[in-house]
């Protein structure tokens, strides 16, 4: 490793730990709210297309992906339609959940 690469690997750990003492979000604390994010958007508008929820969270494919799998799985999201036409939409547990997030909100 250079010194150059060296140098670069400590900034970054100093700069994770200052965020973390200012009590600054770090990118992995901000792409754990996602979900939350993905379910206060359809309990706002209801179901909706797989392009414009992804558009509207504004996340990279991979990204929208991962967290679209992960709250199908945990039952809060179901897709329903045909392949390239899927909508999004809240289960019933999502909309608990959605309803909790809103009201401590």
């Amino acid at each position: 490793m250079s010194q150059l690469e060296s140098s670069a690997k400590s900034s970054n750990y100093f700069g994770t730990f200052l965020e973390t003492v200012k009590g600054e979000p770090t990118r992995e604390k901000d792409t754990a709210t996602i979900p939350l994010k993905l379910l206060q958007v359809l309990e706002e508008r209801g179901p909706q297309p797989v392009p414009a929820l992804q558009a509207e969270l504004g996340l990279d494919l991979l990204t929208f992906t991962k967290v679209l799998g992960t709250t199908v799985e945990a039952n809060l999201v179901q897709l329903s339609g045909e392949a390239g036409n899927e909508v999004v939409s809240l289960t019933e547990q999502g909309r608990t959940l959605a309803g909790l997030q809103s009201s401590l909100s």
